[in-house]
């Protein structure tokens, strides 16, 4: 179960980088298509790769060694070093990419440029993988990971598919006021399921062990509590919103910005 949880992890870290390449999808059906098929194809063919290779080395009567490609690189030679410097490289200049991204769109209105912050937070990246020692512990890594991730994830579904039925209207385009500013910028009650999913996705790791994992548990749970909070708050849609895709709908902040010109 340690490992399911790891494996969902993993999927679910990618979730904001999916979604700020599947904004320029030019429809919904593109970019959960295309993004489902790349992330399964290229996961499945590192996978069969990696698990190939440490199957040859231990019937070789080699050792394979936890997050160590040394033994591989010297029984498949420079080919498969290769191959790890790609796979390394791509998998870190996105995780890069979706940190920058993240930062630099927190606050549409702020004038956080991308390339200073992709160089700053790549030289945190560098400095503090080496000093954390991060591959050491990557297991546990991917366990917080998970905790911090899943019941984020589990907010957005409930949000976009349940509270708000499938649809955002063009208040999301604006830095502050409208639909989805809540109180002073925050959704008080989504950051305090956040924070009871991940703390009972630590307990139900390290202190109370699920015979189902966690990763399961921790997402019923935060997407229970969020539901919960939507009818009790009344948040839910009612009807049928008019679905529109939000690049053909003008952002309040630049329609305000012409009509003030047109005067």
């Amino acid at each position: 179960m340690v490992v399911l949880d790891v494996v969902i992890a993993t999927a679910i870290s990618w979730t904001v980088l999916s979604a700020e390449f599947n904004r320029l999808a030019k429809s919904q059906a593109a970019g959960m298509i295309g993004s489902g098929i790349g992330y399964l194809l290229s996961t499945v063919l590192a996978m069969v790769l990696g698990a190939t290779t440490v199957a040859y080395l231990v019937l070789d009567g080699g050792e394979a060694v936890a997050f160590d490609p040394t033994a591989i690189v010297a029984a498949f030679g420079t080919p498969l070093a290769v191959v790890i410097f790609l796979s390394v490289m791509a998998t870190n200049t996105m995780v890069v990419y979706g940190m920058v991204s993240s930062v630099v769109n927190m606050v549409p209105s702020s004038k956080v440029k991308f390339l200073p912050t992709a160089l700053v937070l790549g030289a945190i990246s560098i400095v503090g993988s080496t000093w954390l020692a991060l591959l050491d512990q990557f297991t546990s890594f991917l366990v917080l990971i998970g905790s911090l991730f899943i019941p984020v994830f589990a907010v957005m579904l409930v949000d976009y598919y349940i509270v708000r039925k499938r649809h955002y209207n063009k208040d999301i385009l604006r830095g502050t006021g409208g639909d989805y500013w809540y109180f002073k910028g925050v959704n008080i009650a989504a950051v305090a399921v956040w924070i009871i999913g991940a703390t009972a996705s630590l307990i139900l790791t390290y202190s109370l062990p699920s015979p189902i994992g966690a990763t399961i548990p921790t997402f019923i749970l935060s997407a229970g509590l969020y539901l919960g909070w939507a009818i009790v708050a009344k948040r839910i849609v009612s009807g049928t919103p008019q679905h529109s895709h939000l690049s053909d709908s003008e952002s309040p902040a630049n329609a305000d910005s012409g009509r003030r010109a047109a005067r």
